[in-house]
């Protein structure tokens, strides 16, 4: 483990005893959307767990590859404290493909969200 740990769920709901002194605004749908997607947005943007440096390319190439190929690589040529290293580094690089898809699903979704708050706001008419 890399030792990090998140704080807060941007999906979860303010604690009542955080609410309580704060007076209750009603916001409507699209108003909350764009709340919930700038939050989630910038906490994903930022987010990067591993380092290229310390990958080894061939392991970065292996991890692409197709699972057919997977008898060319002879693990019994590792000693045990690599493998263990190696798959550490998988175990990060799967994170990684991970964040990065949940990045690239924000950035749709936040493009859909401004979209829907543009169609459902008034427009000014021309006079």
């Amino acid at each position: 483990m890399d030792g990090r740990s998140q704080v807060e769920h941007p999906g979860l709901a303010q604690p009542l005893n955080q609410s309580i002194n704060q007076p209750i605004v009603p916001i409507n749908r699209t108003e909350s959307m764009m709340v919930a997607s700038r939050r989630t947005e910038s906490a994903v943007e930022h987010l990067n767990i591993i380092h290229h440096e310390e990958v080894p390319e061939w392991l970065m190439m292996y991890s692409q590859a197709d699972t057919s190929l997977d008898h060319l690589l002879e693990w019994d040529l590792f000693n045990t404290m690599q493998l263990e290293q190696y798959e550490e580094m998988m175990l990060k690089l799967y994170k990684q493909e991970v964040i990065d898809t949940v990045r690239r699903y924000e950035r749709m979704r936040t493009v859909l969200n401004k979209e829907i708050v543009r169609r459902t706001q008034p427009h000014p008419r021309n006079e």
